[in-house]
């Protein structure tokens, strides 16, 4: 019989990790870790994948066709989350009592599995899809149940690990952050492990300003917050054009005298490397959609909420959007912040007067036409849609 830990109310969830079917369209399910243990050693289809991935690593390296198979695998996270089908935002992080750690590009990956297995609290340990790197779970002596908390864990507990084992995991402390499943017959798994105490790090907490090096307005901000959000939210496979269409935007307002490109760069280029596969060939795609941006400036809009008037904008009364959609348009803009606004549906629709049926289509139409970006709200919190201005 498995030993149990008890911390609290975490018991009922002590054994459990989120499962996720593909990344091309994120939905979760919460399993027990013995469920993961047998798709990991007997599942052919996760088998099959692992086989074909580093056949094509042989062959071609790290290219496109590894990418889109590897997100086709199922992944899975150490995280609880309150809204378990979709684990968007870690406002809706619960809490965690194991820490998941990446080792990439390790020269031996035998030595490295046989010196992890023998760090306290090592829960599960297998190869990794690539077959160049090791994926390995720890358990701790307690529940975390905060983002900032979970942060210090993770940084504590990966330098502990460097200092005992020579390895350097992976630095990226998000709950969130998927871990693909790899067919690995040898793995190691010892349910009755005695839980690690974990060794806290100072963290501090992310700076609100995106230009780190450089004196940034607000207005700096304002952009670089637009173009880099259409860079984070954007899923595997639909990165590219996301890229092109973020170095369009971002081109636009460097045409218009908005922002200086340096500036800009200084800030996007960490995002973007932590987005990609291939950080050289994405960067160079990010500037070349820059490039072609620049011969359409775009001014950046920067409206005032004191005005009680409903004016539709100068830049979109003469173009082809329909009349509703200009109107909700020139609504939003009455809520912006820094180029983003959420009002709630509701309260456009009775704005509006008009149906939120005819909302839904005329956002639609916005989004469509790149005037906006959505990001859509949490149902399970009733939050509002998040909108952000491209034109």
């Amino acid at each position: 019989m498995q030993k149990i830990y008890i911390y609290e109310d975490a018991i009922k969830l002590h054994n459990f990790v989120s499962l996720c079917k593909n990344t091309f369209e994120p939905h979760f399910e919460r399993v027990s870790i013995q469920k993961v243990i047998v798709l990991l050693k007997d599942d052919p289809d996760v088998k099959r994948k692992t086989k074909r991935i580093r056949e094509i690593i042989s062959q071609k390296g790290k290219c496109k066709d590894v990418t889109k198979l590897k997100n086709s695998l199922l992944s899975f996270n150490m995280g609880t989350f309150k809204d378990i089908k979709n684990n968007a935002n870690n406002a809706s992080f619960l809490h965690t009592d194991k820490l998941l750690f990446d080792f990439d590009n390790l020269d031996d990956i035998t030595k490295a599995k046989a010196n992890l297995k023998k760090m306290p609290g090592t829960y599960l340990v297998f190869v990794s899809p690539s077959g160049e790197g090791i994926k390995a779970v720890f358990q701790l002596d307690r529940c975390i149940r905060d983002i900032d908390d979970y942060k210090q864990a993770y940084m504590g507990l990966a330098e502990s690990l460097k200092a005992n084992t020579g390895l350097t995991p992976d630095t990226t402390c998000d709950p969130r952050r998927l871990c693909f499943l790899s067919h690995d017959e040898e793995l190691f798994f010892n349910p009755d492990v005695k839980p690690i105490s974990i060794p806290l790090k100072s963290v501090p907490r992310t700076p609100k300003t995106l230009c780190a090096k450089f004196a940034c307005s607000d207005k700096d901000q304002d952009i670089i917050k637009i173009v880099s959000s259409i860079i984070r939210r954007s899923k595997p496979g639909y990165r590219h054009n996301a890229r092109l269409k973020a170095g369009h935007s971002l081109g636009g307002y460097i045409g218009a005298g908005e922002i200086e490109e340096q500036k800009a760069l200084e800030a996007l280029i960490p995002i973007i490397k932590r987005n990609t596969d291939n950080f050289t060939k994405s960067i160079k795609t990010f500037k070349e959609a820059i490039a072609k941006g620049k011969k359409e400036p775009r001014r950046f809009i920067e409206v005032s909420k004191s005005s009680n008037d409903l004016l539709i904008p100068s830049h979109i009364s003469k173009t082809d959007l329909s009349t509703g959609a200009k109107f909700v348009y020139a609504l939003l803009t009455k809520y912006s912040e820094g180029g983003e606004c959420r009002p709630k549906q509701e309260t456009i629709s009775k704005s509006l007067a008009l149906s939120k049926r005819s909302i839904t289509n005329h956002i639609k139409e916005l989004k469509q036409k790149d005037y906006i970006d959505v990001i859509p709200g949490n149902s399970f919190n009733e939050e509002a849609n998040r909108y952000f201005f491209l034109k």
